[in-house]
């Protein structure tokens, strides 16, 4: 039976006792309990790598032993049923190679070949792949805003909700709607009405939330009511047939490791069961134990701890946003709520336009001061204020940023390219591009600030 208990963690307590038991695997994983480098000159270097305990913990036992991965019916299956019901959602399941793969099991579960999908053009470029190796017929949204100091780029909704209600009528009707929940730069949609009003015009489509960056979301009330599966609840009364599916990069915003990922899945059982189905084609046969584990205890942690966590990152947000309101060259990208988005205030994007300096250049004077960050622009750069954040990272992130306001710096110049096809930029792996796109002076210019900022623009 399920222990109703949210906070506990099945899969990792009998993961530590298997541990403690010393058991020598005649099946595989020679790297277990270090034995294949036992005597290795190497040891030392795998041992400082993955700790001392890793390797006890990465085990590959199945059955009833431990349980089966592929089809759980355990302290896993245990695991993943108490997840569902901290996240609000009917069914939970475990990714252990990343969201790129559970939006893989997401959209080929959902939709046939040749089935129409209407698509967020920001979407991750696994959204864009899938769709393509599965030949949907997709349409895309138009950008409302593209602001290029901050790299946001937001959905016009008017254009995507136009777009849903002239295929319905034309008797083409979309069969997947792929929404983003938060995007890489911190924009926050209000996607219950857009949900709604497609289930009042077309209520036979399925819902795909990209979540990665939110996965906190449905623990604090600031958040909550914006995420998937809270919003798929509300309205399952009025639409008892409604199927929305939520992909979360659990690593980025939880306490877990490298492509730890959750699929959250709101529905009746036969649609539960046909994202089952496709899990089971498309997973790792072997997946890490220690991810697995990671995924479980982080819900726990969310459970327990997860609104003081959140309130705690609100907190440095807030304080962080303050002291570079009172620099004198160095300043925030604002965004202007609206009915339908708004913007996290955990992802801070500050603008060195003032300062004449490329984003790149910022970003190498914030490594060389022990601080890291990813998304660049031109002329701006992007903080995720995550819960890993401490108050001393908080102050050392403000005296720096000072030291900046106070400072010379000499532009960085670099090189321009240009595509065809599909093109890239990653970090946040949004495609500036799209297969058939025209490609207009403006837009080549704003590949010119992405590769100045030191983005890597790739075309497939």
């Amino acid at each position: 039976m399920i222990e109703q208990h949210l906070s506990a963690t099945p899969f990792t307590d009998k993961l530590f006792y298997l541990q403690s038991k010393k058991i020598t695997s005649f099946h595989a994983l020679p790297l277990g309990q270090y034995k294949s480098i036992s005597e290795s000159a190497l040891r030392d270097k795998y041992v400082k790598l993955l700790g001392k305990d890793f390797a006890n913990a990465e085990m590959t036992y199945t059955g009833k032993v431990l349980d089966t991965p592929v089809m759980p019916k355990g302290v896993l299956r245990d695991s993943q049923r108490q997840t569902a019901m901290a996240f609000g959602a009917k069914e939970t399941f475990y990714i252990t190679t990343g969201t790129t793969t559970a939006n893989y099991i997401a959209i080929l579960s959902s939709v046939k070949q040749g089935d129409r999908v209407l698509a967020d053009r920001n979407s991750h470029q696994s959204i864009h792949f899938a769709l393509s190796v599965n030949q949907n017929k997709v349409d895309y949204s138009n950008n409302l805003i593209t602001d290029k100091d901050s790299g946001r780029n937001i959905m016009n909704v008017s254009d995507f909700m136009a777009k849903y209600k002239n295929a319905t009528e034309r008797g083409e009707p979309y069969k997947l709607v792929v929404l983003n929940g938060c995007s890489y730069e911190g924009i926050i949609y209000n996607i219950r009405p857009i949900i709604e009003k497609c289930m009042k015009i077309n209520p036979q489509v399925v819902f795909l939330i990209d979540e990665a960056w939110t996965a906190y979301g449905y623990f604090h009330n600031f958040y909550k009511k914006y995420t998937a599966m809270y919003i798929a609840e509300k309205l399952e009364q009025k639409y008892p047939t409604i199927k929305v599916i939520s992909t979360q990069s659990a690593h980025k915003s939880l306490s877990t490791m490298r492509q730890a990922s959750y699929i959250h899945v709101y529905g009746q059982p036969y649609f539960v069961n046909e994202i089952w189905k496709h899990k089971y084609m498309l997973h790792t046969t072997s997946p890490n134990y220690p991810i697995l584990a990671s995924l479980e205890l982080a819900r726990a942690q969310m459970v327990m701890e997860g609104e003081e966590l959140i309130d705690r990152a609100l907190k440095n947000a807030a304080k962080i946003s303050e002291e570079i309101a009172k620099c004198k060259k160095i300043h925030l990208n604002k965004l202007d709520r609206s009915k339908w988005y708004f913007c996290d205030p955990c992802k801070i994007s500050v603008n060195f336009s003032e300062k004449h300096v490329s984003g790149e250049a910022i970003c190498n004077f914030l490594f060389e001061n022990g601080i890291y960050v990813s998304r660049k622009t031109s002329n701006s750069v992007l903080f995720n204020i995550h819960i890993g954040i401490t108050k001393k990272d908080v102050y050392n992130l403000i005296q720096v940023l000072k030291r900046i306001d106070g400072m010379d710096f000499k532009n960085v110049q670099s090189t321009v390219k240009c595509a065809e096809h599909y093109v890239i930029a990653y970090p946040p792996g949004t495609p500036v591009f799209l297969p058939g796109d025209a490609v207009e002076a403006g837009e080549c210019e704003r590949m010119r600030f992405l590769e100045k900022a030191g983005t890597s623009v790739i075309e497939i």
